[in-house]
């Protein structure tokens, strides 16, 4: 999680936090890498949030738990191979 967002989240306020609807904090724990399953209730969901926000607020790193995606920057093996042949091809 970038600086920035983890300065935002350590500012969220518990107020902001309860009122915060399901589509909200949903945004919020996405940025943190969980996706909570569809049928999660917005209590659950704020239940979720409190922590990370918490732990970013004491300046700790904010854990990126199941995050799928590997950073953009990083290839696949495969796409490294497909990029190379596409700059090979190019290249006389």
């Amino acid at each position: 999680m970038s600086q920035a967002r983890a300065r935002l989240l350590a500012g969220l306020t518990h107020e902001e936090i309860q009122r915060g609807d399901s589509t909200w904090c949903r945004r919020w724990l996405r940025m943190c890498g969980i996706v909570p399953p569809a049928a999660t209730r917005v209590r659950e969901l704020r239940r979720q949030l409190t922590p990370l926000r918490d732990a970013a607020g004491r300046g700790e790193r904010v854990p990126v738990v199941g995050a799928t995606n590997p950073l953009p920057w990083r290839l696949s093996k495969r796409a490294k191979t497909t990029v190379n042949a596409r700059v090979a091809s190019h290249v006389q």
